[in-house]
């Protein structure tokens, strides 16, 4: 097997866009359960791939990361790769404020519910995000000013 590995990463550094390559290590690193290399895998071909294609890879490597990796931090940091790249994206933003909240850290997710606001497609969306927000604001953040909001 890691002769295989070997031989895709090397197609890979000659041609970072070889999609047969790309897929076969994937399978290799998914069957293997090695997912700090899949997921650094799959933030390099997201590099290589426009915007649009890149955005849901690394928000995939982050939920990836999340559940596989969760202590190393690399969720949250793939998933703001993938709001840079795809600022609308409202399944990332949703991870985000669920991994502040975990993590207790109000700030943070008053900071991704103002994003979830204005990047809500539907009236109700940026309803529900407002709501949430001033809740915490108001329980949370100690800030009945910013709540009112």
């Amino acid at each position: 097997m890691d002769e295989q590995v070997r031989a895709h990463l090397e197609t890979l550094e000659a041609a970072p866009g070889d999609v047969a390559a790309f897929r076969a290590l994937e399978g290799i690193y998914r069957q293997a359960r090695r997912y700090e290399e899949l997921v650094a895998l799959m933030e390099a071909r997201a590099r290589v791939l426009p915007a649009a294609e890149g955005a849901p890879l690394l928000a995939e490597a982050a939920e990836l990361a999340r559940q596989e990796l969760p202590e190393s931090g690399r969720a949250e940091e793939l998933y703001r790769a993938a709001l840079a790249l795809d600022p609308g994206q409202e399944a990332v933003l949703a991870a985000l404020a669920t991994l502040a909240e975990e993590r207790g850290d109000w700030a943070g997710l008053a900071q991704v519910l103002e994003r979830s606001g204005q990047a809500a497609r539907a009236p109700a969306e940026a309803a529900r995000a407002a709501l949430r927000l001033g809740r915490v604001f108001e329980e949370k953040v100690g800030r009945r000013d910013r709540a009112a909001l």
